[in-house]
């Protein structure tokens, strides 16, 4: 298992610099982590220059007014360099471009770090100190180039050690305790380096591992529940015309039952049946009796609310459930979607016409014995004529709707 995860690891990373091998996944981590890693190179940039300049006291009290104005000099020359470092990073965005430019400042801040300690008497010991901390610095500063970060280092070594072999003339066994210091901070600043990008990148890849799990997950809840209501509808609606289906309008009666007895509201219901619709299946064949079908169910629906429950409760019969709505204001929607329906205009026939029956629902009436009711009434006005609509009573009372 171990080894699978070594063998994994460095496939993911470059061996020395520890970025991404892939160079879109390198890019599209220095793209997603730039907020964060602007506001950590800001923070040191701004700790480099309080730094710089509190020395400036400690250099008060060391030399003399003329020396002290020089180092002071050399100290707002370095603080000018970290401001004008704050300033490049509004206006780059590009963190690769950023990253060369950051190395341009660290190398000038070294050069002039190492020219000041030239002509400034500092304590020897105060260089190489000043040398090792710059070059550990530079480890974090530079944290996403491995190239960058090696090459500042290299030089900040060089830069500090070379003035004091060729102008302070030390030692050799100072010399030999500096360069060991030097290499101690080089390869001190390198394993941070390494270890900091790896853990980074390492948080990135299992941050984005969870983002893409989170997201096929959302994907899938989604996926369920488009899945969930196609099969709902497969079973609630009715195949030919998209209305609900008999079972479901069954179902539903008893749930608005309920509701407007709680709710201290009426509830209609119609139900309508085409007239000769056989002729039209037997003369014309069945597919033009189901343009038809849905032509009537298209011309119904302009004429219903939201709330309204309409369904195909049987070959050619149709209901409608009418929550809020009294037998009076029932009786005129049914009138309105029978004169719809006659106007229908089909390219084998015009002209349709169907039967209505409506019915008053009263509270904890058994859905039955309401549908045998709507029934009879929709079948008294067949037998009287057709194309008519009549209302039924609870108490079996039928009467034609004028």
């Amino acid at each position: 298992m171990r080894k699978k995860e070594k063998n994994m690891k460095s496939a993911i990373f470059t061996f020395a610099g520890r970025e991404f091998a892939d160079p879109g996944l390198e890019n599209e981590y220095l793209r997603l982590s730039s907020h964060e890693r602007n506001a950590l190179l800001r923070k040191n940039l701004v700790t480099a220059i309080w730094i710089t300049l509190i020395f400036c006291i400690t250099d008060f009290f060391s030399f003399k007014t003329a020396v002290f104005f020089e180092a002071a000099l050399f100290r707002l020359i370095l603080a000018f360099i970290c401001m004008s470092g704050l300033l490049i990073m509004k206006y780059f965005q590009n963190p690769r471009q950023l990253q060369n430019l950051l190395f341009l400042f660290s190398f000038l801040y070294t050069t002039i770090s190492a020219i000041m300690f030239h002509y400034i008497p500092y304590p020897t010991y105060s260089f190489i100190i000043t040398g090792m901390l710059i070059v550990m610095a530079l480890s974090i500063f530079l944290s996403q180039r491995f190239s960058l970060c090696i090459a500042s280092s290299v030089y900040t070594s060089f830069a500090f050690l070379l003035p004091l072999i060729i102008y302070n003339n030390a030692s050799i066994h100072f010399i030999s305790e500096a360069v060991t210091y030097l290499l101690a901070a080089n390869v001190f600043g390198w394993v941070t380096f390494r270890e900091l990008n790896k853990n980074k990148r390492v948080h990135f890849l299992t941050h984005k591992k969870e983002q893409e799990s989170i997201a096929n997950l959302q994907s899938e809840i989604v996926h369920r529940k488009n899945l969930e209501k196609k099969l709902k509808d497969q079973v609630s609606r009715d195949y030919l015309t998209g209305l609900y289906n008999r079972r479901f309008f069954y179902e539903t009666i008893p749930v608005e039952i309920s509701r407007s007895r709680r709710g201290k509201m009426p509830l209609s219901l119609i139900m309508f049946d085409m007239d000769h619709f056989k002729i039209i299946n037997d003369t014309f064949g069945h597919l033009r009796g189901d343009e038809a079908l849905k032509k009537v169910a298209k011309a119904v629906l302009r004429n219903l609310r939201a709330e309204d429950v309409f369904a195909r409760v049987g070959g050619e019969e149709f209901a409608i459930l009418c929550p809020n709505l009294d037998i009076k204001k029932a009786a005129l929607l049914a009138e309105r979607i029978r004169k719809n329906i006659e106007n229908i205009r089909l390219s084998f026939k015009s002209g349709l016409a169907a039967s209505f029956g409506i019915i008053d629902i009263k509270k904890n009436e058994n859905v039955d014995k309401i549908m045998h009711l709507v029934d009879r009434a929709m079948y008294s006005a067949k037998k009287a004529g057709r194309n008519c609509t009549y209302e039924i009573s609870m108490d079996g009372k039928v009467r034609k709707v004028l």
